[in-house]
């Protein structure tokens, strides 16, 4: 997707996504927040494969998606660095708007139901930090994290022939 440049696969896995989520018993989030890219990366790609997996999933669902929650205030690609390089460069990359998602939350004890959305989690790190800075300085929010897929760590128990995979 985010390799090939390509936004018909990004539309088609949003699909799928969709399809699969509405089997969920659960309530919808109040609102989608796709996790951000650089500046440059977005110069590069021309694309946020988030921001395009959040706003076909949030047309499709009827959440609103709002892209500028947060900024990526470093360059350096994630999947190139092993989990201790990853935690310490997501520590630094990320933060919230000025305003972060002030205009959503009515009131400082709200209870507003958010879903961050990546297109993949390989260690979680980013997530992780994304939902930190939101649960800091929104202490009431319920934070989902919606992905369309996610790389288990080498040598996995997830992959191992019993459930169908690394075979």
């Amino acid at each position: 997707m985010k390799f090939r440049h390509s936004l018909t696969a990004s539309q088609e896995i949003g699909r799928l996504f969709v399809d699969k989520w509405q089997q969920h018993t659960g309530p919808k989030p109040d609102l989608l927040l796709p996790v951000p890219l650089g500046a440059r990366r977005f110069a590069q790609r021309q694309f946020n494969q988030s921001a395009v997996l959040a706003l076909y999933i949030g047309r499709k669902l009827g959440i609103p998606v709002y892209q500028h929650w947060a900024i990526r205030q470093t360059d350096t690609a994630q999947h190139l660095l092993d989990k201790q390089a990853r935690y310490v460069n997501a520590k630094h990359s990320y933060a919230l708007t000025k305003h972060g998602i002030d205009g959503y939350v009515s009131e400082p004890s709200a209870v507003l139901r958010v879903a961050i959305v990546d297109d993949v989690i390989t260690t979680g790190i980013t997530v992780d930090r994304l939902a930190g800075l939101l649960s800091a300085r929104y202490p009431h929010l319920n934070i989902e994290i919606w992905a369309v897929a996610f790389t288990p760590p080498p040598k996995s128990h997830l992959l191992n022939a019993e459930n169908g995979i690394g075979k």
